[in-house]
């Protein structure tokens, strides 16, 4: 026994090497004996395009074929392409998933040091980096549906996003230049944050305190009203819309047809009240005005203009490539509309679909928030930014359209741990949690069916992870998911962060 425990004890001492050894394991593991989707012969929804791209990259590519939205996304396919290619492989389909999932699994391999790495900057103990490890990669949309449903994006956005942390907190102003151009043809927005955070290096900030006098209360939350108030106009538009004609468009989950006024006006004081623990002041035209005045004088003339051309050229690229005539996929009118109708469906659907996905760390976030401010701010002003324009994309119910940004979630949420001075019991529970939540050890062979049926077992398996709830798994996923978020609050109540992570 005790040369049993000495040889755990040393594994778990040695994360560096024990943590891709696990998740190495795990993911040969599922390669050889786990489930693939069964839809498009492995394929997928939209895998099936990435897959017919990987068979025919450079005429898929360069034949105008492709819409915008989909040369945004040609980057994994490329890479599988190339590995195909050097190993003398056939595009056939069966290669092409395999190919990919192992080409995630060495992305995500990476991500296991890139992890270490970022650890050993702040000077986590060994504790918190085995909490960054379990909560980042112990989830269903990383052990699982990185595998399952491999012909993706999503993957590669995770990887690119963990690269970008990495570069961002050494200050790696050409590796951010690449994740921008790569993010380009993987995640749009990965170009958007990778810009800004060229703009914006990393820098500590001093968090910022709400103003004083007797309605700083009231000030606190005017500007947070009025950002999630166009969310709250369009969503009971639509509201009306839907419970005249009786369809959304898109919308493809059942609904809640009696609680969607309640849940619309419960959302908006829920967004107003998670933005205003972030944003730095309470309302006044001074404070803000000296914000943007400070924040103008941190930028450099050189990095903007650099991110200005990089944005354009990539633009002109992807214009280029891309067929004019042929539309689907994402905009950003499209995203509102997501994030104002898709989370009124179901109350706190939201939340049920971010932890159902990625597990516990977002019940962190949604229930600790406001200790999240002071290591945003210490993390600068790009990533100030780029976490309330994630924030506000969790509210469109999939989770993983956020992919990019995860990584910084992770280490915010162990640096709130830390903070929170967590005990091995803790740990212990919150790796139980992410277990559960992670749902590998549910056999998906087979699913879903023929025909699909989302909405009813065995199919819902899949589609429960997703926006695609049915009213049955909400209440079961919903109530575990309350009953670990009692246990958790329970758990850190009593908890108080040091005074220096205090928010004033």
């Amino acid at each position: 026994m005790q040369i049993i425990k000495k040889a755990f004890s040393g594994f778990l001492n040695y994360p560096q090497y024990s943590m891709p050894a696990l998740f190495l394991a795990w993911g040969l593991f599922y390669y050889f004996y786990g489930g693939v989707i069964n839809v498009n012969n492995g394929f997928g929804y939209d895998g099936v395009i990435y897959g017919n791209i990987t068979k025919n990259f450079y005429e898929s590519v360069f034949g105008k074929y492709l819409s915008m939205y989909r040369i945004q996304r040609v980057f994994p396919s490329f890479a599988v392409d190339s590995i195909l290619r050097i190993l003398h492989l056939p595009k056939k389909t069966t290669y092409i998933i395999y190919a990919f999932q192992l080409y995630n699994l060495g992305l995500l391999l990476i991500c296991t040091n890139l992890w270490y790495r970022i650890s050993k900057i702040f000077g986590l103990e060994l504790k918190y980096i085995w909490a960054g490890f379990v909560l980042g990669f112990v989830s269903f949309g990383i052990a699982e549906f990185t595998f399952y449903y491999p012909v993706l994006t999503d993957t590669t956005a995770f990887f690119l996003g963990f690269c970008l942390l990495y570069s961002h907190l050494k200050n790696y102003t050409f590796a951010k230049i690449v994740i921008a151009v790569i993010g380009a043809f993987t995640w749009q927005v990965l170009i958007v944050v990778s810009l800004l955070l060229i703009i914006f290096p990393y820098k500590k900030l001093e968090t910022p305190e709400n103003s004083n006098g007797s309605s700083s209360v009231i000030k606190r939350f005017i500007l947070p009203c009025l950002i999630s108030l166009p969310f709250l106009l369009n969503a009971v538009y639509y509201i009306f819309i839907y419970l005249k004609t009786g369809s959304l468009s898109l919308i493809d989950t059942q609904i809640y047809n009696r609680l969607m006024y309640i849940t619309a006006v419960m959302n908006f004081f829920l967004m107003s009240y998670w933005l205003s623990e972030i944003l730095p002041f309470g309302f006044s035209f001074r404070n803000y005005f000296n914000l943007i005045k400070k924040t103008l004088s941190e930028i450099k003339i050189g990095y903007l203009i650099l991110c200005v051309l990089i944005y354009i050229l990539m633009y002109a690229v992807q214009k280029y490539l891309s067929n004019s005539e042929a539309v689907d996929g994402g905009s950003a009118a499209k995203l509102f509309y997501f994030i104002s109708v898709y989370c009124v469906t179901k109350p706190l659907v939201f939340i049920v679909t971010a932890v159902t996905y990625y597990g516990p760390v977002f019940i962190f976030l949604f229930l600790f928030m406001k200790y999240y401010k002071v290591h945003i701010y210490e993390l600068g002003t790009g990533v100030v930014i780029s976490f309330i324009i994630s924030f506000l994309m969790l509210f469109a119910t999939e989770a993983r359209l956020i992919s990019y940004f995860v990584p910084f979630i992770l280490l915010l949420t162990v640096l709130v741990l830390r903070d929170l001075n967590m005990n091995n019991i803790q740990l212990i529970i919150l790796t139980i949690f992410s277990f559960i939540l992670s749902k590998v050890y549910i056999p998906m062979f087979n699913i879903p069916g023929n025909p699909v049926d989302k909405f009813t077992f065995p199919d819902q398996l899949l589609f429960m992870n997703i926006y695609t709830l049915s009213k049955e798994t909400y209440f079961i996923q919903g109530g575990v998911i309350f009953v670990f978020t009692v246990i958790i609050y329970l758990s850190f109540r009593r908890q108080k962060p040091s005074e220096s992570s205090q928010i004033l």
